[in-house]
């Protein structure tokens, strides 16, 4: 059985206990086509989307209520989005890897401040062959979506920034290639 997690901005949604085909048809070949695409009463945008699918055992009903749905799935099984987006029965653009990159971000900021040029780094090996700009674009939207959902604070000179100063820095290059800005835990 196959669970799908969507996550867009601050828009979640999820579905339980898929076939390998469901996943496919209905997730993974509008997310590698790069089309848009309705699920729960919303329509998602590939570009905007994260996708996680997990392989695990087949949820109860009394397992998928209130909310507890997608914690049952995230304790019991598997994540297996890769094979879904590069499985070679779907082919097409690659999904930009925003959310591995938050999830490497955030284990990062445990040991502390994390300057902004590390994360070209982080998505050097998230995205191979990928363009410079490509990866600083992706770059840029992590820490932009992230900083708006409170999940990180932003740092110039060891002084904390409001987030009416965000943009300027995010928008200096030079604010990419040193060591002046960086990246908190919030």
């Amino acid at each position: 059985m196959y669970h799908v997690q969507l996550k867009q901005r601050r828009n979640a949604a999820s579905a339980f206990n898929l076939s390998a085909d469901d996943v496919r048809s209905r997730f993974a070949t509008p997310m590698i086509a790069d089309h848009v695409f309705d699920y729960a009463e919303k329509e998602w945008n590939p570009r905007e989307t994260r996708l996680t699918v997990l392989e695990g055992r087949e949820l109860r009903i009394d397992e998928l209520g209130l909310g507890r749905g997608w914690p049952n799935a995230l304790r019991t099984g598997t994540e297996v989005t890769d094979q879904f987006l590069s499985d070679g029965r779907v082919t097409g653009p690659q999904i930009d890897p925003v959310g591995r990159l938050e999830d490497r971000i955030a284990g990062r900021l445990s040991a502390g401040p994390l300057p902004l040029r590390e994360l070209l780094g982080m998505t050097a090996e998230l995205m191979p062959g990928r363009t410079v700009s490509e990866r600083l674009s992706v770059c840029e939207r992590t820490v932009w979506e992230s900083l708006h959902r409170g999940s990180w604070g932003l740092q110039l000179d060891g002084s904390p920034l409001a987030p009416d100063a965000w943009q300027a820095q995010l928008l200096d290059l030079d604010a990419w290639l040193g060591d002046r800005v960086v990246l908190t835990a919030a």
